[in-house]
């Protein structure tokens, strides 16, 4: 079972699209309260549900969870780049990031957002951005 009416089950995952914006630690506290962590992203159909889900939430608000319609997701980096790891530990066998992606420009961008738009590309940021997320947790 889902742990509220406001998670949405899919497969053996439960998601939660939240519009609660704040940097990666407060999007990553949020999960964990439930049990959860941010979610990890393996293939296009998986994407999709959480784009449907995002824009469902951010149209129960009536907002655009931050100003760039992005939402935190589970990926993050240690080593400015040169690998990427999901929070929960499962395989990195899915990547969809915009052209350009990731840069690390700056060796400060370490998390990574789902742009939630037309293209659903990933792009990598820095972890204090103010965002909303998307927890997934094992049924």
């Amino acid at each position: 079972r889902c742990p509220s009416d406001a998670w949405v089950k899919r497969g053996s995952y439960c998601y939660l699209a939240s519009c609660s914006t704040g940097d990666m630690q407060h999007a990553r506290q949020q999960c964990a309260s439930f049990g959860a962590r941010l979610t990890s992203v393996h293939d296009a159909n998986e994407e999709l549900f959480i784009d449907w889900l995002a824009k469902s939430e951010q149209n129960i608000n009536g907002d655009t969870c931050g100003e760039y319609r992005e939402m935190y997701i589970g990926l993050t980096t240690i080593n400015n780049g040169a690998s990427w790891e999901w929070d929960d530990g499962s395989t990195f066998d899915y990547e969809h990031w915009v052209e350009g992606e990731p840069n690390n420009t700056f060796t400060t961008a370490h998390c990574t957002t789902i742009q939630i738009t037309d293209n659903l590309t990933w792009q990598n940021v820095e972890c204090t951005n103010s965002m909303g997320y998307i927890c997934k947790k094992a049924v």
